[in-house]
């Protein structure tokens, strides 16, 4: 891990669980109707989370410049 500068997870079933030594430098985007981050099934929230991908990608670059 000490070479991972930062982590994103999109729609992850375990929710909110951060992986392993990665506290902080995670980001977890769940959308609040996706069941998927509920250990649901696939819906229609789980499969928008292209609109996110600025999000995740200002994440990136502010913990690659830490």
């Amino acid at each position: 891990m000490a070479k991972i500068n930062s982590v994103v997870t999109f729609g992850d079933p375990g929710n909110p669980a951060v992986i392993t030594g990665a506290q902080d430098k995670t980001l977890i985007i769940c959308h609040e109707n996706d069941s998927v981050c509920e250990g649901g099934f696939i819906t229609v929230d789980h499969l928008t989370y292209a609109s996110d991908a600025s999000t995740a990608a200002q994440f990136v670059v502010q913990k690659a410049n830490n």
